[in-house]
């Protein structure tokens, strides 16, 4: 998925992002670049609309040690397994038969019981069944909805009277009580056969008999028990009516839906949304199971390569680290309280837990912010190493956002091809993201000054090329004299070899005729590297330059001792100079020129690379400023 960082970043009115600006996550990012560009907004931003990648954050995790100081027990997968099992748990309590009936006080298995007996079943089974009530049956219950605390304690009772007589419409008439006298009347004591349909019976006078008493008696019990319930909300005339009614709607019931539709209150949005939660119940269901399966996996998988992180824990920590296959939790217990350890001891322990947590998750993306920031170069190996290592696992990716060029180094020396690189910059008020070229990753060092001059046919790269080579220490050096301005242009010849004809001309026009602007308009991170590091050595030779133009005497050989002696013997002239100011001279602007080369240099170039283009254009406006002559 790719995340379009101008999108995420909308809303933040003092960050402009550009539009081509873009992660992947699912690929490996190692992203530099110099404090100001939104580094930590982008990551905030992050975890707050992708709550489900997961992140580093030291000050979070260190809520690990809240429950116990010396122990950190990390669920693997727990995250979306717990958030399955709380989604259970409320279905669970949507379909709880318990949950609707207390609104009908009926609290109690004996309670549902006094009510109907298929209730009290209901009431045992705790949840409620997928509710299939057609249109007709839903309207049959409707007609008698009113009398639903009559129908179901006497629903069987009413259904015997529907079993000995299909024709109970009739009952009120006495039709099916006349034919059955009028029989009884004609019929012998000892008739054994029907006169209606002529089967044999055993003294069919007395069966007869028995089924006028069984429905007599029924009936009568029935009807006595709605007279006594409603009799006084209903006319004589009517009772006889309603209960033929109930008879009726009985016949095209049954008992179950009957007991649905009580429970439901007969509210068809109700049923609805049950037989949905039903199908929800299936699904989630489903996809935890899998989420244990998948934890499974991903336990086991661990255990593999725990040797990778335990040993490290162990060793630098007298850890121990338990793996429960049970729980599916892995343990870690400290030899002491974490307010006994250093801030990057816990630091430490607090990335190896990630990791772990990271590598026992469903997450697929870990973004990390400054992973070695506060480390010493020992634990930066062991940092990247992991780094390294963990995507070594199928499905699972970094990104990590970091101010530190070493990290890019220390990674490409590990593993060239496991991550890609880009750099953050600020050009026209607008921050860049744009990849280091691949060419960059085939040395174990990509961000080094050795890799801007490869192709020395470039002048830039040429003089680039000199300041590795110059050694202010030899006498006999003449490729010094380049990188500075004494009292005069000064023009190497035949003596300085592949560095024929350079002069420090190029430095002092490249400001005063503003090549640089050109330069550093640009996109590609090497052009913009060199460009940095070509303009900072020439802001250096255009300063020596103005000051020994404006000067009276002659100046000293160093920088520092040029500017110092200007400050001294010109008051007259800096009085026409009104915002020129020894301590604007004396500045980190400028470092990348000092006198010890080579070993020394890769400092002065990291700064170059850390320091945004848009800084450097500032700082150029402010020294020119500060040499424009008061009028």
């Amino acid at each position: 998925m790719e995340i379009i960082l101008n999108d995420l970043l909308r809303d933040i009115k003092l960050l402009d992002i550009d539009e081509n600006a873009k992660i992947d996550s699912e690929k490996n990012f190692i992203i530099f670049g110099s404090n100001g560009l939104g580094k930590t907004t982008i990551y905030r931003n992050l975890k707050n609309k992708y709550p489900y990648f997961d992140y580093l954050d030291y000050e979070e995790t260190k809520d690990l040690f809240k429950k116990n100081k010396s122990k950190i027990e990390i669920s693997l997968g727990i995250n979306k397994l717990e958030d399955l099992l709380a989604q259970k748990e409320k279905i669970a309590k949507d379909l709880s038969i318990q949950t609707f009936l207390k609104k009908k006080n009926i609290t109690s298995k004996r309670r549902a019981k006094d009510i109907s007996v298929e209730l009290e079943k209901k009431y045992a089974e705790k949840e409620i069944s997928k509710i299939e009530l057609e249109e007709k049956e839903f309207k049959e219950i409707q007609k008698i909805d009113r009398y639903l605390e009559y129908v179901l304690p006497n629903f069987k009772s009413i259904q015997k009277i529907n079993d000995i007589s299909s024709e109970l419409e009739v009952v009120d008439k006495n039709y099916l009580r006349q034919a059955l006298l009028l029989l009884d009347k004609n019929m012998d004591n000892d008739a054994s056969i029907c006169p209606v349909c002529g089967s044999h019976v055993v003294n069919l006078k007395q069966l007869v008999h028995q089924r006028i008493e069984q429905l007599s008696q029924i009936r009568n019990e029935c009807l006595n028990r709605f007279v006594e319930k409603y009799g006084s909300q209903l006319s004589n005339e009517s009772i006889s009516d309603e209960f033929l009614m109930i008879m009726d709607a009985v016949k095209n019931i049954t008992e179950e839906n009957l007991v649905n539709y009580f429970v439901v209150d007969g509210n068809v949005d109700t049923i609805k949304r049950i037989n949905e939660t039903l199908v929800k119940k299936d699904e989630i269901s489903k996809e935890y199971n899998e989420c244990l399966r998948k934890q499974t996996e991903l336990f086991y998988s661990l255990i593999q390569q725990k040797d990778m992180y335990t040993d490290y824990l162990q060793d630098n920590f007298n850890a121990t680290v338990d793996f429960d296959k049970t729980k599916k939790v892995v343990e870690i217990k400290l030899e002491r309280n974490v307010d006994t350890y250093s801030t990057g001891e816990i630091n430490l322990i607090l990335f190896i837990t990630k990791l772990f947590s990271f590598l026992g998750s469903e997450k697929e993306l870990l973004i990390i912010d400054d992973p070695i920031s506060s480390y010493d170069l020992v634990n930066q190996y062991h940092i990247v190493h992991h780094l390294c290592r963990i995507i070594t696992n199928k499905g699972k990716h970094v990104i990590v956002f970091t101010h530190n060029p070493d990290v890019i180094n220390v990674v490409n020396s590990q593993n060239q091809s496991g991550y890609s690189y880009f750099f953050f910059d600020k050009v026209n008020n607008t921050v860049i993201m744009n990849p280091l070229s691949k060419d960059m990753k085939s040395t174990g060092n990509v961000l080094a000054i050795d890799n801007l001059i490869k192709d020395t046919t470039f002048e830039a790269n040429k003089y680039l090329s000199l300041t590795l080579k110059r050694n202010d220490k030899d006498p006999k050096d003449t490729l010094s004299s380049v990188l500075h301005y004494d009292n005069g242009f000064v023009t190497l010849g035949d003596e300085a070899n592949d560095f024929k004809g350079c002069s420090n001309k190029f430095f002092v026009d490249y400001i005063e005729f503003n090549t640089y602007l050109k330069d550093l308009n640009t996109n590609d991170f090497e052009a913009l590297c060199r460009a940095k590091v070509i303009t900072l050595l020439s802001i250096r030779v255009w300063i020596e330059y103005k000051l020994a133009t404006l000067s009276a005497v002659p100046l000293e050989d160093t920088y520092f001792k040029k500017v110092d002696k200007f400050f001294k013997n010109n008051q007259n002239v800096l009085k026409g100079y009104p915002n020129l100011k020894r301590d604007l001279l004396i500045n980190k602007k400028v470092m990348l020129n000092q006198n010890c080369h080579v070993n020394s240099q890769v400092y002065p170039f990291y700064y170059a690379l850390s320091v945004k283009t848009d800084d450097i254009l500032k700082e150029i406006k402010e020294i020119k400023h500060a040499f424009e002559k008061n009028v």
